[in-house]
């Protein structure tokens, strides 16, 4: 009969909670995953460094092309002095506001594209396949920069190769379509269409043309025999193409200079278009320049007549004034009123003519044109407090005040029309925009793309990421156990034995050879410690359950855990100490027992279940004073073979007869099969191996066979290895404990 057991704190139902808490990892344990996947790790990390560098060796290599342009603060404007409003009225916009816009626009682009005949889109045909252009790089160059063809390989192109056009118009249905160039011997080359038909020949330097194709080949750089492949692209598209690789920027806030920057696979393309939109800019500057000028020369034309006759109406009506009453005495206070006046009246009418200039360049709204229209109100008030102090003036001296200001006003406002006319004649003929170019583009030999060691650092970083999360994953997925304590912490159960790894056993277990272990052969030495080891807690554990307990079951969550090989020890163990022993091998469906002990199949406890034998008969004596018990004939099915009370009579029968009871189990799924075992056993054990046995698959056996009533007494852990890195952590968390 069995036992009665006494509880011990942990219990499976603290199972799923503790094995919540057990899955936060630390740092160690993250290390560790990595190590146990090391190999999964080492691919992906490979196959990213690998990508990395066949990135860094295929690529095209990008050139960058840069230039500066000053914008010079905008001169005097087309009304000369009357242009100082701006800065009377405080307007600081940067030169370059507005400027990088007018650099991008399509009249500048397209301009600087029609120059260049950047609507023939050049590829290089014949370029030697994927390490073309490293090797290319690597190889020493002409003054063209034309690379040299390794070991004699001419019919390849190996970079440098450059074909620049003056000219390149197809008809309208070849628009888009590939077109061949071939270069041939004597700067002579033809153009073929998609099949292969020659649809012109010509010369470089030489404008040919045949058959609606107009081409000038301004010039090539490539060996007799190179292949090019030219499209003519639509403006819009290539215009568009163009634009992503232009780059405007101000080199600084407020210092009036912008840096240009084109980015290409072809570095001489990459200075030419950018040299071509800095003078194509340069160019729209200067006739925008003229337009300004043009259009202030016509306005100030057109105020100079009306100017004029203010101008003589105003010395007419003071010289009548002067004949009707004389002279006129002008106290210095009267002439500094005067003056003040004419200045106010004056700066007014400066204002309101540069307001209108204004107003004729930008919509209401602009700073300038509300700054302009603040001024005037400003201006307007100081007249009206200049005006005031005048109409308290003597009747006689007030009417000459106002006589002697017209025409000051006056006079000074047409000299500087007069004056500013001039200017703005010599202006339009001159034509000068305020843009100049400061450093032209230069052809780059060193590409601003790929970086290749930046590429191949990156690679091998994002594959130690990315090999660390997969690492990481696959541990997840895994739920291995590598920790007996963590293991006993999880479930709650507490742990008995602690088996090392033997490499000599894992050896015969992988051979399937008789491995009997518990030798004290010196490579086992640390396993037979440990099985002597658990052998005695066992026989103390049972002990405090009373003096009939002596049935121990061992079993496991799966499969290939070791449970068979430590059945047999502890069997061996306890008969060499003197006990009799006999151990039973109940995995009627994959018996192990034969491969540790020379019994055989042929009788044994399947026979025993099913009163086809005695039990005296099945029994097989091993050695000394240990008996074995086979799992005996297979076939058939087992659903009915464990019947409870023919297991309780072979049990009392056994406790009757042996010290010792040792059941060699089988698996806990399916449960059935366990859960009338363990009934008859003093003890249940459950093993677990290293590497081999996963956390979700033992919890789901603990829950499996605690909702049929079978209790685990405790936990044995096979084939364990301590991980140095465990060893840090416990001595980290030692000195921690210590400390506190």
């Amino acid at each position: 009969m069995k036992m009665d057991r006494p509880a011990f704190t942990g219990h499976q139902n603290e199972t799923k909670h503790a094995g919540r808490n057990a899955t936060r990892l630390s740092p160690i344990d993250l290390l560790e995953n990595v190590i146990d996947n090391g190999r999964l790790f080492a691919a992906v990390f490979a196959a990213c460094l690998l990508l990395a560098i066949v990135y860094a060796v295929a690529a095209t290599p990008v050139y960058s092309a840069d230039t500066l342009i000053q914008i010079e603060e905008n001169k005097a404007s087309a009304l000369g002095s009357l242009s100082s409003i701006s800065k009377a009225l405080d307007i600081q916009n940067s030169a370059v506001v507005g400027e990088i816009d007018i650099v991008r626009s399509r009249s500048v682009v397209v301009e600087a594209m029609n120059a260049t005949a950047a609507q023939a889109e050049v590829s290089v045909e014949n370029r030697f396949p994927v390490i073309g252009g490293l090797i290319g790089s690597l190889m020493p160059k002409d003054a063209n920069g034309l690379a040299d063809a390794p070991l004699g390989m001419s019919s390849w192109a190996w970079g440098g190769e450059r074909l620049e056009f003056r000219t390149f118009e197809v008809p309208a249905a070849q628009a888009g379509k590939a077109l061949a160039f071939d270069y041939l011997d004597d700067n002579r080359f033809r153009l073929k269409d998609r099949s292969g038909q020659v649809v012109l020949s010509g010369v470089v330097g030489v404008p040919s043309e045949s058959n609606g194709y107009r081409v000038d080949v301004a010039r090539i750089v490539a060996r007799p025999g190179a292949e090019f492949r030219v499209r003519c692209v639509a403006t819009d598209v290539r215009l568009e193409a163009i634009l992503k690789k232009l780059g405007v920027t101000e080199t600084k806030r407020q210092s009036g200079i912008m840096q240009l920057s084109f980015e290409d696979a072809d570095p001489v393309f990459a200075a030419r278009m950018l040299n071509a939109i800095a003078a194509a800019y340069l160019s729209f500057n200067a006739r925008r320049r003229a337009d300004d000028a043009e259009r202030s020369l016509t306005f100030l034309n057109a105020q100079m007549p009306i100017v004029k006759a203010r101008l003589q109406q105003a010395e007419q009506a003071l010289n009548a004034f002067r004949n009707q009453q004389g002279s006129i005495d002008a106290q210095g206070d009267i002439r500094l009123l005067v003056e003040q006046l004419a200045f106010v009246d004056k700066s007014r009418l400066e204002t309101k003519l540069a307001y209108q200039d204004l107003l004729s360049k930008y919509v209401p709204g602009q700073p300038q044109v509300v700054a302009a229209a603040n001024k005037l109100k400003e201006l307007d008030k100081q007249a009206a407090v200049l005006k005031e102090k005048a109409a308290r003036l003597p009747s006689q001296q007030q009417t000459y005040l106002r006589l002697a200001r017209d025409v000051e006003v006056n006079n000074q406002l047409y000299v500087g029309l007069l004056n500013n006319t001039q200017q703005l004649q010599i202006a339009e003929a001159g034509t000068v925009g305020n843009a100049s170019i400061v450093d032209k583009a230069v052809v780059s030999d060193k590409p601003v793309r790929p970086k290749r060691l930046i590429a191949i650092l990156a690679g091998a970083v994002t594959g130690l990421m990315l090999g660390f999360l997969v690492a990481q994953g696959r541990a997840l997925l895994a739920g291995r156990i590598r920790d007996p304590h963590d293991l006993e912490a999880a479930l709650g159960i507490p742990m008995l034995g602690i088996l090392p790894n033997s490499r000599r056993q894992a050896e015969a277990d992988a051979n399937r050879t008789p491995a009997f272990i518990a030798t004290k052969e010196p490579a086992d030495v640390p396993l037979a410690d440990a099985m002597d080891s658990l052998a005695l807690t066992l026989r103390h554990r049972l002990a405090a359950y009373g003096g009939d307990a002596k049935v121990v079951l061992v079993s496991s969550a799966a499969p290939a855990q070791g449970k068979s090989m430590i059945a047999a020890n502890l069997a061996y163990l306890y008969a060499e100490k003197g006990l009799k022993t006999v151990i039973v091998d109940a995995n009627v469906r994959a018996p192990g027992l034969h491969r540790y002990l020379p019994v055989t199949a042929t009788k044994g406890l399947s026979d025993v279940l099913k009163d086809a034998l005695p039990v005296d008969d099945a029994i097989t004596r091993v050695a000394g004073r240990l008996d074995a018990l086979s799992a005996g004939k297979q076939g058939g099915s087992t659903r009915n073979l464990f019947d409870q009370a023919r297991l309780d009579a072979l049990a009392a029968s056994l406790r009757s007869r042996y010290d010792m009871v040792i059941v060699d189990a089988p698996s806990a799924l399916p449960v059935a099969d366990l859960a009338a075992l363990s009934r008859v056993a003093d003890m249940t054990l459950l093993v677990a191996r290293q590497g081999s046995a996963n956390s979700a698959g033992v919890t789901d056996a603990l829950d499996s066979l605690g909702k049929i009533g079978v209790r685990i007494d405790g936990l044995v852990f096979n084939g364990f290895e301590p991980s140095p890195l465990r060893g840090i952590r416990r001595i980290g968390a030692g000195f921690a404990a210590a400390r506190a």
